[in-house]
């Protein structure tokens, strides 16, 4: 038992280190015998649990989508008009982005190895769904195109992937992707709903859309 514990906390280290180097200088740059210095374990160890820098690369992959799947679930099992939920599901996935390695070195491996990234694999999917939803309740005016709306978010969204590192307001304190792109789609969302008085969805004027 001990020993399978010893294992399991080993090949965590090994992903771990792994993720931050592939955040920080890609895959191609990243080699085995740097992984292994940063996790503190040796390259016989390393290679004990990953055959391969591609098969760790899969590993740090897949937690990557792991951990995003798990937060679109939650947050997909709110109660809240789709509009909402599509702005919320945004503050997440920029939130994750902020302050998730593993998500970035997901993202980041994706480029690198020309795969499609959990942007375009998981993430569009449940906003393609909620733009159906907020057409079939007459939520956006149907003058506007569905592939429009579904571009306005994958760029919105990119565009937060694409600014990497610390962001300050000029008195010094971070700014959060998240409370950046809720702002955007506030303004968005005032061309798009349609609720009888051409207002935008109340929680979304109200500005209570930030994950916590």
């Amino acid at each position: 038992m001990i020993k399978q514990e010893r294992a399991v906390r080993t090949r965590s280290a090994f992903i771990k280190a792994a993720a931050e180097l592939f955040d920080h200088h890609g895959y191609h740059a990243t080699s085995l015998a740097q992984v292994s210095r940063a996790a503190g374990h040796s390259m016989g160890a390393l290679t004990f649990h990953f055959s391969s820098k591609h098969e760790l690369a899969d590993h740090v992959a897949a937690e990557g989508r792991h951990r995003l799947t798990a937060v679109l679930d939650s947050l997909q099992a709110v109660s809240e008009s789709p509009l909402d939920k599509m702005v919320r599901l945004s503050a997440a996935f920029a939130d994750l982005l902020d302050t998730d390695c593993m998500l970035r070195a997901s993202m980041a491996l994706a480029h690198d190895r020309k795969q499609n990234d959990l942007l375009a694999e998981l993430w569009l999917p449940a906003i393609g769904r909620l733009v159906e939803q907020a057409f079939a309740e007459g939520r956006i005016a149907p003058s506007i195109s569905r592939g429009d709306v579904c571009a306005l978010a994958e760029h919105l969204m990119r565009g937060a992937s694409a600014r990497r590192g610390p962001r300050l307001t000029p008195a010094g304190s971070p700014i959060r992707s998240a409370e950046t792109l809720t702002r955007l789609w506030k303004v968005a969302l005032a061309g798009l709903a349609v609720l009888g008085t051409g207002r935008i969805p109340e929680e979304t004027a109200q500005g209570r859309l930030l994950t916590s």
